[in-house]
């Protein structure tokens, strides 16, 4: 998909492609069925991967595109492996957020296993905050936009969730969305080995999502962890989130 124009209610950030797919492809899910505009700014290309290569992973990663049902998806290029913090990438993601204007941003968790995965949580929280200064001598494209709420999403490391989306009545298309990335995630006899092609890794990722569910009464749940308080703004919408509590 080409570049994200102006317009989406949900930018989601991810370090390589799959990402997103891997940890939010329920909620984007449940977003795009319920007529939310969403794209996917990836931050590289993921050329660094063990397995597949960046062709491959371009055609798997339309693919998957499609399932979800998004508006656009976009590719920064940022070198995979070697993901940094820098001002160039803050002002990079900056002006993306600044030319879509989401009121939501979904990104990783700022601390995980992975050095990308961390950078990327660090990019998109420091951009969100940068998107909304106005001062023309940061020299950014575009017209000053914050968004309203960023949360972070779980890939390798747990953490304590501020909040859990119920995804059991998408669990099948997000299974799929994920299956689309054939290179990083079919099981294989031959080849390289990895976390995401272990025989196991898709009853892991189930015990996960069907753990956090739990929590929520849900069949499958997604987490997310935000710092900042979630306001609700009246007592209605209060009530259409409470769940019981058996």
């Amino acid at each position: 998909m080409g570049k994200i124009s102006k317009g989406l209610d949900c930018l989601v950030i991810a370090p390589h492609p799959d990402d997103a797919e891997v940890a939010a492809a329920g909620t984007i899910l449940r977003l795009t069925q319920a007529g939310f505009a969403v794209g996917i700014l990836d931050l590289t290309a993921g050329e660094a991967a063990s397995r597949g290569d960046v062709q491959t992973r371009a055609l798997e990663t339309a693919a998957a595109s499609r399932l979800l049902g998004i508006s656009a998806r976009e590719n920064l290029g940022l070198p995979d492996g070697r993901l940094e913090n820098t001002p160039e990438a803050r002002v990079a993601v900056a002006e993306v957020i600044r030319r879509h204007a989401p009121a939501l941003v979904l990104a990783p968790y700022p601390e995980d296993r992975h050095p990308d995965h961390t950078r990327a949580g660090q990019i998109a929280r420091e951009a969100s905050f940068l998107a909304g200064l106005s001062n023309p001598a940061l020299s950014m494209a575009g017209t000053p936009h914050r968004p309203a709420l960023l949360l972070h999403y779980m890939l390798s490391w747990e953490f304590p969730p501020t909040l859990v989306v119920d995804i059991s009545n998408v669990w099948e298309k997000r299974l799929e969305a994920i299956r689309a990335y054939a290179s990083q995630f079919a099981p294989s006899g031959s080849g390289v080995q990895t976390v995401l092609n272990h025989p196991e890794f898709s009853s892991r990722i189930e015990a996960r999502f069907r753990y956090f569910g739990i929590l929520i009464q849900a069949r499958y749940g997604e987490p997310f962890w935000t710092k900042t308080p979630l306001a609700v703004g009246d007592a209605g919408l209060l009530f259409s989130i409470l769940r019981p509590v058996l």
